[in-house]
Formats: structure tokens, C-alpha cells, sequence
């Protein structure tokens, strides 16, 4: 079975991305973001966009600097080929 865009080596269930408490402080680095295809689990179906930044946050208030991608906003695929609005999980 076609998983995708038949290049992503991800096998489903979205790239790995960091994990931030809500209200953690996260610092965008100067990285143009990500802006790619939501696959629908294990279909060659497009279900939507998710784009993803950079930036650092660390674990602990004196904790080292931890660098990574994380999911900025996601916007659903409709019915008539457009997308819906984007719905944003961090602040600006």
C-alpha cells in the first residue's frame, strides 16, 4: 500500500515534534518554517496542511537550551479542494 507522497519516511502518525507544556515559553529561531501535506492515516489522501516552526524552550527555568520542530498552526482540507482556516496552537 502508498503511504503518502511516496518520499516522507515517516510510516504515519505525523513527524516528531516536541512536546511544550501550555504557557511554556517557546523562542522561534530565524528558520523560514515548514509548510507541508497532512496525510490521512496509512492513504495516499490528502486530509490538510500543518506548518511547523523552529525555535528552542527549555525543560526547566535554568535548563539547557532544546532545539526542535513543533506544529505552529494545521488547516482541514474541505470538500471543494480549499482549506479551512488556520487553526494556530501557539501564540504569535
Amino acid at each position: 500500500m502508498l503511504r503518502g507522497d511516496e518520499v516522507t519516511t515517516s510510516p504515519g502518525g505525523g513527524m516528531v515534534r516536541a512536546l511544550i507544556r501550555d504557557g511554556q515559553p517557546f523562542y522561534r529561531c530565524a528558520v523560514r518554517p515548514i509548510d507541508g501535506i497532512a496525510w490521512a492515516p496509512g492513504t495516499t489522501t490528502e486530509a490538510g496542511r500543518v506548518t511547523a516552526v523552529y525555535g528552542k524552550t527549555r525543560a526547566s527555568e535554568d535548563g539547557p537550551w532544546v532545539y526542535g520542530w513543533t506544529v505552529f498552526s494545521h488547516r482541514r482540507k474541505l470538500a471543494d479542494g480549499g482549506y479551512g482556516p488556520a487553526i494556530v496552537h501557539m501564540a504569535k
